[in-house]
């Protein structure tokens, strides 16, 4: 039993060793994270003071967004697992409370039976005095008897005083006989009085080692518990400290979460600026789409009016050849004219011979005459038409080569507009993905300092949680200590009282081994002796069923002892993984700043870029008012074909009715110079539309330059 409870003694101080050594590893590790957050928090502020809306415009840094984003779930996911095992501390803790004061509990249960111990060998004390003095009486009554009976064995029987006393000593003699029966009854029961109290001075001295081993055991554990109080003033001083420097760091750290608040405030007014300046550009985007795809339609009806100019031409052509192959039958219509008009001077010689002869014939040559001569009048107007219509159609042809090389410039012109409108789209469109992976980001940030904040108001909350346990703690151990002094005091008082019991209970083993010799006045005295023993052995059987008892109580408590060793190594190993997790979120959080230094840098550049862009733009917005101007003259001039081409219409019309001779090529040719008067029509209408739709982008343009104009104050204000 003494070696079990030494064995549990030396347990108990050592997991208290090894928890005020855990308290102070606690201490420390708590001080160090919350140090360590205090600079992250004043890191990250001051990056969040210098900090400029984000403008991303690599691959690279949607990468690195990822992968920050990949981080930050991870640290997120490390947080968690951090509170979970905080959580599983904190019951451990409770769970350890409740043991302490099951402890306190079996420790007041121990007081009041070493009390009730104390009353009880206090009794057998004042028993043990009772039978001594019973001992001594009856040690000198048997030391009376005795001489009695050694007088009566030196008497011979053939004395002269016998015979001289016979009648005397007969009488004496029926006295001494029933003595002697008496005195052998009297032996017998002292025998048996002798080994009932030699089993009860074993008993003694057994009793006896075991309050010196528990003597030893108290002078022990005093030791011990001096030597905790000492350490727990030593903690006490320690963690009065540690609230003080927590204390600090916690006001430390609600300046940093104010300051962290006033970042997230403007970073929250950079995000609704960027949504702003995002919808801006979503509108401009879509107007500028808008305006491509007219441009669009525009070539598309340009290329169109070129196929038709190429028709018109091939046409014109055809038309050239017609008139040639007119002309030639013109001049071979005149050579035959000609002919005839020799023939008919001829005739006419010979009619002037024959004109009696050809009366007849007179009428029919005047009125041939006249017909020659209105031909020769139409030969004539016919030829000085086909002159002008010579000049006109080549001045025509002049203008459509004009036109074409008019229509190829400004294709070309439109054309190198839609590649840098293209590619200034396909900026603008990464522009403003990358604004609105930058808004995503920044709110994700922006929620993640929130949940950072709170769980730093958290884990604040559960330190000084901690701090109070603690002091309850201490509290507690001193007010067992002072329990344990008063114990030792007591222990010490019986140890005292146990000694002088000894020395009597030695004494009086000697006197019993005397009782030998005692044999009358002890029968009565034996009887209460016996129905003491009796008493003292229940005692003794109650003693040692609640010794049983209380070692039941030391196995069950050496049990959760080590259960609580076990915990709390594992308790040790999961702080050490902490404390190595905390050192690579701060290596994390470190290389995460050296990264929002290049992001500030990529977003300057991306600035400049964009004053770059916005150059261009306006460069871009004078070329597409020069080529408004542009449209505009080529619809004055494909005004003045359309008039050009109506006189030629009304010119080759009078042409098909003076050559009856190419009424089918000029039916044709008439037929299609309507279809190209309609065409011209609707590009006519078509060009009106495109400058229409052209003024209105210019108009659209315009804005955009003031809305811009506007955004570039408001961005440069706000930096």
């Amino acid at each position: 039993m003494l070696e079990l409870e030494r064995y549990e003694k030396t347990d108990v101080q050592e997991e208290l060793k090894h928890l005020s050594e855990k308290c102070k590893n606690w201490v420390k590790i708590l001080l160090t994270k919350s140090n360590a957050d205090a600079i992250s928090l004043k890191r990250k502020i001051t990056a969040l003071e210098c900090k400029t809306p984000p403008h991303f415009n690599t691959i690279d840094s949607v990468e690195k967004i990822r992968i920050l984003e990949k981080h930050v779930q991870s640290l997120e996911h490390y947080i968690e697992k951090n509170e979970k095992e905080e959580d599983e501390l904190r019951e451990e803790y409770y769970k350890n409370k409740k043991k302490l004061s099951e402890w306190e509990l079996e420790y007041t249960l121990l007081k009041t039976k070493c009390s009730n111990f104390e009353k009880k060998v206090e009794e057998l004390s004042t028993l043990t005095n009772q039978q001594s003095t019973k001992i001594d009486f009856l040690e000198n009554h048997c030391e009376e008897l005795s001489g009695l009976l050694e007088e009566f064995q030196r008497k011979p029987e053939n004395d002269s005083s016998f015979f001289e006393t016979s009648s005397v000593h007969s009488r004496r003699s029926l006295t001494l006989v029933e003595e002697n029966l008496a005195c052998s009854v009297v032996e017998v029961q002292l025998k048996e009085a002798l080994n009932k109290n030699e089993e009860m001075v074993l008993q003694i001295d057994s009793l006896n080692n075991e309050l010196g081993s528990n003597r030893k055991l108290l002078e022990a554990k005093i030791k011990d518990y001096e030597e905790l109080n000492g350490l727990h003033q030593k903690a006490t001083i320690e963690i009065e400290s540690m609230k003080h420097t927590c204390k600090e760091h916690s006001s430390e750290i609600k300046e940093l979460a104010s300051k962290l608040k006033i970042a997230e405030e403007i970073n929250e007014e950079y995000s609704a600026k960027l949504q702003s300046l995002e919808e801006v550009l979503e509108e401009r985007n879509t107007e500028f789409n808008k305006v491509m795809s007219h441009m669009k339609e525009y070539l598309s009806e340009i290329e169109s009016l070129k196929c038709t100019c190429n028709e018109h031409s091939l046409e014109i052509q055809e038309l050239t050849t017609k008139l040639k192959t007119s002309e030639e039958v013109n001049e071979e219509y005149t050579a035959k004219l000609l002919s005839l008009g020799e023939v008919l001077e001829q005739r006419n010689i010979e009619f002037d011979k024959v004109v009696s002869d050809m009366n007849g014939y007179l009428s029919e040559i005047e009125s041939l005459k006249h017909s020659s001569k209105l031909l020769n009048e139409q030969i004539d107007s016919l030829n000085n038409e086909l002159g002008s219509n010579r000049k006109l159609l080549k001045d025509k042809i002049k203008d459509y080569e004009e036109l074409g090389s008019l229509h190829q410039k400004a294709s070309d012109e439109i054309e190198s507009l839609k590649h840098t409108c293209k590619v200034n789209s396909s900026e603008i469109q990464d522009l403003t993905s990358k604004l609105k992976t930058a808004e995503e980001a920044n709110e994700e940030y922006s929620t993640k300092l929130q949940s950072l904040e709170e769980v730093l108001e958290q884990k604040n909350t559960e330190f000084d949680k901690i701090v109070s346990d603690t002091n309850e703690y201490l509290s507690e151990i001193e007010s067992l200590k002072h329990r344990s002094k008063l114990l030792n005091e007591q222990i010490a008082s019986l140890n005292d009282e146990l000694g002088s019991n000894r020395k009597l209970l030695e004494d009086k083993i000697k006197d019993y081994e005397e009782l030998s010799y005692l044999h009358q006045k002890a029968s009565d005295e034996i009887e209460s002796l016996k129905h003491t023993c009796k008493e003292n052995s229940s005692e003794i059987l109650a003693l040692t069923s609640k010794l049983k008892t209380a070692e039941e109580a030391n196995k069950e408590y050496t049990a959760k002892l080590q259960s609580l060793e076990k915990v709390l190594e594992q308790k040790n190993t999961e702080f050490d993984k902490v404390v190595s997790d905390t050192n690579e979120y701060l290596f994390e959080i470190e290389s995460l700043k050296h990264r929002g230094k290049l992001l500030n840098e990529q977003i300057e550049s991306l600035n400049d870029e964009l004053g770059s862009h916005r150059k261009l733009l306006e460069d871009k917005i004078k070329d597409y008012e020069e080529l408004s101007n542009l449209h505009q003259k080529a619809s004055d001039e494909i005004e003045s074909l359309k008039h050009t081409c109506e006189e030629n219409s009304s010119e080759i019309q009078e042409l098909t009715s003076k050559l009856k001779t190419a009424e089918e090529a000029n039916k044709e040719y008439s037929a299609k110079l309507q279809s190209l008067e309609e065409v011209l029509e609707q590009k006519n209408t078509e060009f009106d539309k495109i400058v229409s739709n052209l003024n209105e982008y210019l108009s659209e343009i315009e804005s955009l330059k003031y809305s811009r104009k506007s955004l570039s104050e408001q961005i440069d204000s706000s930096k």
